[in-house]
């Protein structure tokens, strides 16, 4: 008999925690575990497919907001009973949350991710954490800041362990100039301004860039002239990724620099903002916003430097993609950065508070030698620390760990 997993989180958008669900299942031991996973948004949809592709039963119980969703709870107890659920794996606040009162109602081994620290929550979500946080079998943190946050602000009485996220680096390799061509001449454009949405209400569109023009002309500047440099991001915009801040870096070194360019992929409550300080800034012909893009590897590719303004993070796993696809990074050291990056040998850092000396890091990476070597560090990096493999083999571990103590 399979051991019969439930994953409970909020929404299966794009952002990093969500999209890293269909990438682990992937590689999960199938013969071993059935997974399960419910979320609530339904107009936060798309990573189901994925998940079902990859060998997942989803189901969406729709709710509007945090209150309809705590509503949900016997209908998340009733799909634990009809398909013999044995461990909760619940991800975010807010699930956290739904899946602490089954737990008290059901004793069923509960997992949580925190992938936040704690001092980062509007204080209602707080408050309610530290409150509940005991109610649940063993708690997960993705890096050691947020252990150590768990620790300090909640102080525990259930376990604490922290296991690091992961990326595919196998599937995150990059991509040739001539390989990425083809790529860009092949693509339909993926650009979509209604696939991020913060409600269940339609919204207007923006005014994007046409991603596959965009990656098939930078990529033709790129082989007829070695010099041009491209920093990018792909990021959910917003506020703590600071990309205002992230555009004003990049009009400074572009000032500099007249051969550098920009690409920020991604959609999210901050997009007609980037749009509007874009314009006004006159950057329209070297700063291109192409919107929610499912072709990551193709934009990795393209950069050259993958570069991050945050306040705070978790352990970010757009970071960890780029890593592995050779880009040079030049980033703030927030939240779980720190443990990702060895300063001046697999990327450049700065403080959080001194964002805006992102703009010499740029300048410094102009220098060939030096990038190549961050970039090559870089993928060094991820492939000995942070393979999404061994992520995986710890998670089943914790999984069968809570399941012989439940026992």
């Amino acid at each position: 008999m399979k051991i019969k997993i439930l994953h409970i989180i909020k929404s299966l958008g794009r952002g990093g925690a969500e999209m890293l669900l269909p990438e682990t299942l992937k590689l999960h031991n199938q013969d071993q575990f059935e997974f399960h996973y419910i979320y609530f948004l339904p107009w936060k949809d798309q990573m189901e497919s994925a998940l079902k592709d990859a060998g997942a039963f989803v189901t969406c119980l729709s709710a509007k907001n945090n209150i309809e969703l705590l509503l949900q709870t016997a209908k998340v107890k009733a799909y634990v009973k009809k398909h013999g659920i044995q461990v909760i794996h619940a991800h975010l606040p807010w699930a956290g949350f739904l899946a602490r009162l089954v737990y008290k109602q059901t004793g069923l081994p509960l997992i949580y991710t925190e992938h936040n620290k704690q001092e980062r929550y509007h204080q209602l979500t707080f408050l309610l954490n530290k409150i509940t946080f005991n109610w649940q079998s063993k708690a997960i943190a993705v890096s050691t800041d947020v252990e150590v946050s768990i620790k300090d602000k909640i102080h525990p009485k259930i376990p604490v362990q922290t296991v690091l996220n992961g990326v595919n680096t196998d599937f995150f390799q990059r991509k040739s100039i001539e390989e990425l061509l083809i790529s860009a001449n092949e693509l339909t454009n993926d650009t979509s301004s209604d696939n991020f949405r913060t409600s269940n209400n339609a919204e207007k569109a923006l005014a994007f860039d046409n991603g596959q023009e965009i990656l098939k002309n930078l990529s033709t500047q790129k082989k007829a002239d070695s010099d041009m440099l491209i920093v990018g991001t792909i990021s959910v915009f917003r506020f703590q990724k600071r990309l205002l801040e992230w555009i004003k870096v990049f009009h400074a070194a572009s000032l500099v620099n007249p051969k550098l360019r920009a690409v920020i992929v991604g959609n999210g409550p901050f997009a007609q903002q980037l749009l509007d300080l874009r314009d006004q800034l006159g950057l329209t012909d070297k700063l291109f916003l192409p919107g929610l893009q499912t072709n990551t590897r193709d934009w990795f590719s393209l950069m050259d430097i993958f570069m991050m303004t945050s306040e705070f993070e978790g352990l970010p796993i757009a970071l960890l993609e780029a890593m592995s696809m050779e880009c040079a990074v030049a980033t703030t050291n927030a939240g779980g950065v720190k443990e990702v990056i060895q300063k001046d040998i697999s990327g450049l850092m700065v403080d959080v508070d001194e964002w805006d000396q992102l703009a010499e890091k740029l300048e410094i990476l102009r220098d060939n030698k030096l990038r190549l070597s961050l970039a090559r560090k870089a993928r060094e990096r991820v492939l000995d620390s942070f393979s999404l493999k061994r992520m995986v083999n710890e998670l089943e571990d914790v999984y069968l760990d809570v399941l012989n103590d439940g026992n």
